[in-house]
């Protein structure tokens, strides 16, 4: 299975634990560690864990892919019944929006057996104020995106965004000072 989520998510995973680069625009490097992806499938107060396999940035934006496989028994017996529905379109200035994450999650005590995890998940609503389709700027944003009013904490990056009709309509990739 694929996850989409922030290639800064996916480089920070690089430089934490496979102790080398990440990869560049277009490249995909494997993973040599049990680095995992948390899901709670319908509303299951317990975790599956997914573990990332290998990961593919696509090029000129902060979007990557990673390749998961099973990592517990939970996991591999959960399929996600159909894909989320995704807007290709940028919303308009006013649309209200739902961004999730998961600030303040950490593996306790992980290996290859399993482990404990704190969970911290997190949605914030809000309003888009601006929207950029050429990119905000030349080097941090430098791709169709906009901003919104949502408090946005450190930790959220590469957790989806959802418009009012409940299709994702992007990926939380950066947070900046209002």
């Amino acid at each position: 299975q694929l996850l989409l989520t922030a290639a800064h998510v996916l480089d920070g995973m690089w430089k934490e634990f496979e102790y080398s680069s990440p990869p560049e625009d277009g490249e995909t490097k494997r993973s040599s560690h049990y680095v995992a992806a948390i899901q709670f499938p319908q509303r299951n107060t317990t975790p599956s864990v997914w573990f990332v396999e290998k990961g593919t940035r696509i090029i000129g934006t902060d979007l990557a892919f990673a390749r998961v496989r099973p990592g517990d028994a939970l996991s591999d017996i959960y399929h996600w019944r159909e894909p989320a529905d995704l807007s290709l379109r940028l919303p308009r200035v006013g649309e209200r929006v739902w961004a999730f994450g998961y600030p303040g999650t950490a593996a306790l005590d992980w290996s290859s057996e399993g482990g404990r995890v704190q969970v911290r998940p997190s949605v914030t609503e809000g309003t888009v104020v601006d929207v950029f389709p050429q990119g905000r700027d030349l080097t941090m944003l430098p791709f169709p995106c906009y901003q919104i009013d949502a408090r946005v904490d450190a930790g959220m990056s590469g957790g989806p965004v959802f418009d009012q009709d409940g299709r994702i309509c992007g990926i939380l990739s950066a947070s900046l000072p209002a």
